[in-house]
């Protein structure tokens, strides 16, 4: 029950000071935000109540009730780690699926309401926390750490099957050695970034920054939560985050290095190609581990291709395969053909591109890299399907994605369901397609991926039932950077086609052929060195669809 005081809210072991903004507990003071405040505020004073997202978009946020926004759960996951003695097994700030959150506050020592509980779940769903952790003495644990640290670009099949054991040295570790222990964490980042989702992938860097010394570790666990956050779209946490990381890695200069290359990745993101590219360099220019350098110049690359500069991009990773070849490291290798695969792809080039991608595969089959096999089928299957072989790309799409499936790649996978779903879409089965683009959004949007969420958002707005429908769902989008920009104009041809059938009901014949004239000038917006995969398929879709329409 709530503390009879104005303004304070009782918990297990602690209290909410309201007109303070602060949390105590276990006689500790944790500073809430405004936004964390009013939450809590609301939510406290609907005590026991399951109360709806879109109430408290409403009332906390001021959204309409349309909004479309991860703001809440973003709030929720840091409330839950100021508010809970463990985040992933919450006592007070409870998910109520389908409807929204529901708080529970309990005077200090007093056991919780019946059915407040939230239901147990297993040591894979949970995280970290609640695992039996075998007997693992230090030496070992930093054996296992040590080999998973090997190499540039983990093996994501490796850390799922070493998962529970590193989840046991978290727990086993996390008094004795934190520094231990927060090693399994960042060991386990890249398993989590993949399968999200995003907010508890969040809250478990948290907890190990927590407890990691600070240094070139904490760096590493602050640019990770920055990648995290920016995942989700929160450019204000992940630039805290990344400031925090740059003060953490002190005179560490690969540390340091990591934190500007998340900086450049994050300008990327804000389509700031030039900005982004000075800090790769800079990243370039300080790093001393091989890996890290190799990390800055991929980063480069990605610089030049968003920005049209393909050549460019080529030339990095030519020079890329060549040290990765005299090193022999055929995982990196296998990495850097695929992208050398999309950028030929990117070009139109499709025999190059293909032989990239199948030379890929063939170096993860021989190294058991089933992570690495399944990106490259899936970028193969594009290739396939913009040669016009649906039959071949549908196979090499399902191949693919039962790949990611084994792995839990969840971001490949949303990746390869939606790839099927645009296959359907040229052939004219589009309920069909609707399930694929409907089951991909709701991937994106659990792993916390705000730009693919936006060109999944985008793929099922052009399937809607009506054309109505259709210019309503699009006219709410917008491209989740600038790069999207001109593959999302296609997408838009569909609201002009959908603006046409309109007009057409209606009779308007002038209004009707100004609106095909618009569709089918959305074909051809690219200017020269940008096209894409995305835009070339999307603008044959759009095209055979205009054709049926007239």
């Amino acid at each position: 029950m709530t503390d009879p005081s104005p303004g304070r809210i009782a918990l297990i072991d602690g209290h909410v000071d309201l007109a303070s903004q602060r949390v105590v507990r276990g006689g500790r003071a944790h500073k809430l935000t405004t936004m964390e405040a009013r939450l809590l505020a609301h939510l406290g004073a609907n005590a026991g109540r399951d109360v709806p997202r879109a109430e408290l978009l409403e009332k906390v946020w001021g959204y309409g009730p349309r909004a479309q926004t991860r703001a809440m759960d973003h709030t929720v996951a840091r409330l839950r780690t100021k508010l809970e003695a463990n985040p992933k097994d919450p006592r007070h700030l409870l998910t109520v699926h389908g409807v929204g959150y529901r708080f529970v506050p309990v005077a200090p020592g007093e056991p919780l309401a019946p059915g407040a509980h939230v239901a147990p779940v297993t040591p894979r769903e949970s995280g970290l926390a609640g695992v039996p952790a075998p007997h693992l003495d230090r030496a070992e644990a930093a054996s296992l750490l040590d080999a998973l640290a090997q190499g540039d670009d983990p093996d994501l099949g490796r850390l799922a099957a070493e998962q529970d054991r590193l989840r046991a040295i978290h727990e086993r570790f996390r008094q004795g050695d934190p520094a231990l222990a927060a090693r399994a964490v960042l060991a386990l980042d890249p398993l989590y970034y993949a399968r999200g989702p995003g907010h508890r992938h969040i809250e478990l860097l948290t907890e190990a920054e927590a407890i990691a010394p600070s240094g070139a570790l904490r760096a590493s666990l602050l640019v990770a939560r920055a990648e995290a956050w920016a995942a989700l779209g929160d450019t204000g946490a992940a630039e805290g985050d990344i400031e925090r990381a740059e003060e953490a890695a002190g005179a560490d200069k690969d540390a340091a290095a990591r934190a500007l290359i998340a900086r450049g990745n994050l300008r990327r993101r804000q389509a700031r190609f030039d900005e982004a590219s000075t800090l790769h360099e800079r990243a370039l220019a300080m790093a001393v581990d091989p890996d890290v350098r190799a990390a800055a110049l991929r980063q480069l690359a990605g610089c030049d291709i968003e920005a049209g500069r393909f050549d460019a991009a080529l030339e990095r990773f030519r020079d890329l395969e060549r040290r990765y070849r005299r090193a022999g490291r055929p995982r990196g290798l296998a990495t850097v053909l695929g992208v050398m695969g999309n950028i030929h792809s990117e070009l139109g080039e499709l025999a190059r591109a293909e032989r990239c991608f199948r030379a890929a595969i063939e170096l993860s089959q021989k190294v058991l890299d089933r992570r690495r096999e399944g990106i490259a089928w899936s970028n193969l299957a594009v290739v396939m399907h913009e040669r016009g072989l649906l039959g071949p790309a549908r196979e090499v799409w399902e191949r693919s994605l039962a790949i990611h499936r084994e792995v839990v790649h969840r971001r490949f996978e949303g990746f390869a369901v939606g790839g099927i779903g645009v296959l359907l879409h040229e052939e004219g089965r589009v309920d069909e397609a609707r399930l694929c683009a409907t089951e991909a959004l709701a991937i994106f949007r659990e792993v916390g991926d705000l730009r693919f969420e936006t060109i999944g958002r985008a793929r099922l707005a052009v399937l809607g039932p009506t054309p109505e429908k259709i210019r309503a769902d699009l006219s709410e989008l917008s491209p989740a950077n600038e790069g999207d920009a001109w593959a999302f104009r296609v997408l838009f041809g569909f609201a002009e086609l959908a603006d046409a059938a309109v007009a057409r009901d209606r009779g308007d014949e002038a209004l009707r052929a100004a609106a095909m004239g618009r569709a089918r000038a959305a074909c051809a917006v690219v200017p020269p060195g940008r096209a894409t995969s995305f835009h070339r398929i999307s603008a044959r879709v759009l095209t055979a669809w205009i054709s049926r329409a007239a």
